[in-house]
């Protein structure tokens, strides 16, 4: 297979639709399987894209580029000084955003770590602290997609009580640290419409009010495998919107529609 060469933008593109396709359930192999990457790969871009967006990318570049041009004139006596541009204040919330910007600083600008940490606002522990090894975390890793996908409505509250159950050792911030870099998270509940008293008929008609004031009749169509028509005729609560009775036939007149709403209204007569 021909290897490709990916953007930064198209890198990150790809890391979105990752994240939904691990919301959705799946895991990372099975993800990075359908956005045709290897594993490999795909923790490779995580663990340099992770925390970007096509924004922080296209800075990178400038920046880059900016590098480059000061390197060139570094040299040649009577060059003007140059800043980078977005030197203004901006910001940098997680520690390795911090940590990329204080290299870039010390790279570009040869300062020490001491004043890079001043400047950017990262204690220099901070910056000094070495990343645990991705295998140190492979089992916990796969116990939470499990997780996650026999209980897809629970979040990583759920899933640290469970590992204490089972007898693991871990912290509930590096459960949710490990549950975010899963792209694990809990889909949005969609909230269902009530539709109370919202009759479907036109203004100068006659509007439900309560249970059994309006209903409604509304017909359907499908056909067999042999391609035979059936038809659906729904008789509808227009208060409640419960589809009170449903009757399936090849054909459906008038004087059967008008039967089916006389015995719907009047059971006792049926």
């Amino acid at each position: 297979m021909k290897r490709r060469r990916h953007t930064p933008e198209q890198v990150i593109r790809k890391l979105r639709e990752a994240d939904r396709l691990l919301a959705e359930g799946q895991d990372v192999p099975e993800a990075a399987k359908q956005l045709e990457i290897s594993e490999a790969t795909y923790h490779r871009w995580r663990a340099q894209y992770g925390g970007l967006k096509a924004d922080d990318v296209k800075r990178l570049k400038e920046l880059e580029t900016e590098e480059r041009s000061v390197e060139a004139d570094r040299g040649r006596q009577g060059a003007p000084a140059r800043s980078p541009q977005g030197a203004g204040p901006g910001k940098l919330v997680s520690p390795a955003r911090r940590r990329r910007a204080l290299e870039h600083l010390q790279r570009v600008f040869g300062v020490s770590q001491r004043w890079a940490c001043q400047l950017v606002g990262q204690h220099r522990s901070t910056q000094r602290h070495q990343p645990a090894e991705p295998d140190r975390n492979r089992a916990l890793r796969a116990e939470l997609r499990q997780f996650s996908r026999a209980h897809p409505r629970w979040g990583y509250r759920r899933a640290h009580a469970q590992l204490l159950q089972q007898g693991w050792i871990v912290n509930r911030k590096a459960v949710q640290r490990l549950w975010r870099e899963e792209g694990l998270r809990v889909p949005a509940r969609r909230r269902k419409r009530q539709r109370l008293g919202s009759s479907s008929c036109p203004a100068d008609r006659l509007a439900a009010e309560h249970p059994d004031h309006v209903w409604a009749l509304d017909y359907q169509f499908d056909q067999t495998t042999d391609g035979r028509i059936l038809k659906l005729l729904n008789v509808v609560d227009e208060h409640t919107r419960e589809a009170l009775t449903i009757t399936v036939d090849r054909r459906i007149d008038a004087d059967a529609t008008y039967a089916k709403a006389w015995t719907t209204n009047h059971p006792a007569l049926s």
